[in-house]
């Protein structure tokens, strides 16, 4: 079945992988350090056990990234993001009937992996790069919204959830929402690549259907001699690092800073609105401006924002920190961004699953920070280390040149791809 509408679908396409990757994520993601002061209570573990399950989430899920690039090669996307979609959905429905915490740290960490993968990021960045040429940096903008609105809509709505109906309750209501409502929409409106019916007016001559057609062939040699490739990697993961070290353990950290819940539920809800503003602004200025201004501008905020976050006490100094942080997530939107500029549609899902696999090394950072506190009282320390990562960051952005595709016509692009191999 086919949603017909009168404007161009790929803007539906967008849309719904902002859906997918807000409901698949908000909860576990962004809502997740409000479950473990329950979680530790009913199953009398320590909280670092918790945050060490998340962040172990990260390893597999970077292990099945470069897999999921594979395959989305050769089956259909929409089919596989689906099949993703139902089994995050019953992940969401095992937690809420956890008998204990190694039960909940199990299914963070085999099955939500290659379920989260098969429906969030890579897919939803690889129907952009089909949907998409022309105004593709701001359709990457608009379709990594989705974790960030969550962490806007989710934090009061789960807060309130958990205080009137308990922590179960709460994991197995969005699981049923997830199957029902959000696996229908996205039956409905989910494509693989544009027909000739939808028009070229996003496409800019690029032939999709050739690329389909012949596939990717880059190997990881041709994708590592690449110098942009690896700086924008360093551009990312310390953002990703930074993002995992406070997001994980932000209800901890506030409450030593003494903040109360309820006012790190509105914390959260600005640094989500940051990370909004964050990919919003950073996809508008690479479409006009290339990819290198984004990218010092995103690390700088990102090394400042962890610096505040070092000495803070109270909300107005966390906030500021929180929403300069929250910013440097548009570094997500600037992988995709200087990848496709350096790889082509046609090698883009490979190039950017093996850049993800680098998310294995921020894995440690949110209970490292975590156990770092336990023993030391503060949170002052893991910050600190979290500063200097993003500096590292900020040297590899003031490296990063603008690929030579980025000044030439888009029509030249696939030839441009074979002149690259050579």
């Amino acid at each position: 079945m086919r949603l017909k509408t009168p404007w161009y679908h790929g803007w539906n396409i967008v849309g719904m992988c902002v859906l997918m990757q807000m409901t698949v994520l908000g909860v576990m993601v962004n809502c997740f350090s409000f479950f473990l002061e329950g979680w530790s209570r009913d199953f009398q573990q320590p909280i670092s056990l918790f945050v060490l399950a998340i962040s172990v989430f990260s390893i597999p899920a970077a292990c099945c990234m470069p897999f999921t690039g594979w395959v989305l090669e050769r089956w259909s996307l929409s089919r596989v993001m689906l099949t993703g979609y139902l089994g995050v959905a019953a992940a969401y429905l095992l937690i809420g009937f956890a008998p204990n915490g190694w039960a909940v740290v199990l299914v963070y960490v085999l099955l939500l992996p290659p379920a989260v993968t098969a429906s969030a990021g890579i897919p939803s960045q690889t129907l952009v790069s089909r949907w998409f040429v022309k105004r593709r940096g701001f359709a990457f903008s608009l379709s990594a919204l989705g974790l960030v609105l969550a962490g806007v809509l989710y934090p009061p709505l789960v807060v309130r959830m958990i205080d009137s109906f308990g922590w179960r309750a709460t994991w197995w209501a969005f699981g049923a929402f997830n199957c029902v409502v959000i696996g229908t929409l996205a039956w409905l409106v989910l494509r693989d690549r544009p027909g000739p019916l939808d028009g070229t007016a996003y496409l800019g001559g690029e032939d999709h259907h050739a690329l389909e057609e012949t596939g990717s062939t880059i190997g990881f040699r041709e994708i590592a001699r690449r110098r942009n490739f690896w700086l924008a990697v360093l551009c990312f993961v310390p953002a990703v690092a930074a993002y995992n070290v406070l997001s994980n353990n932000f209800a901890p950290y506030a409450k030593e800073r003494s903040v109360d819940v309820a006012t790190v539920a509105q914390l959260v809800v600005a640094f989500n609105i940051a990370a909004t503003a964050g990919k919003l602004g950073s996809g508008w200025l690479a479409d006009r401006l290339g990819n290198r201004l984004p990218l010092l501008l995103l690390t700088t905020a990102g090394a400042a924002g962890a610096l505040i976050l070092t000495f803070a006490h109270g909300a107005t100094g966390i906030t500021i920190g929180a929403i300069l942080l929250g910013a440097s997530q548009g570094m997500w939107v600037m992988l995709a961004s200087c990848l496709a500029s350096e790889f082509g549609s046609r090698d883009f899902p490979r190039a950017y699953g093996f850049a993800c696999i680098t998310t294995v090394l921020t894995a440690a950072t949110a209970p490292m920070v975590a156990y770092s506190a336990e023993l030391t009282g503060g949170y002052t320390g893991g910050f600190i280390a979290t500063t200097l990562s993003c500096v590292v960051g900020m040297i590899a952005a003031f490296l990063y040149r603008d690929a030579r595709r980025a000044s030439l016509n888009i029509a030249d692009e696939a030839e441009l791809t074979i002149i690259n191999r050579a």
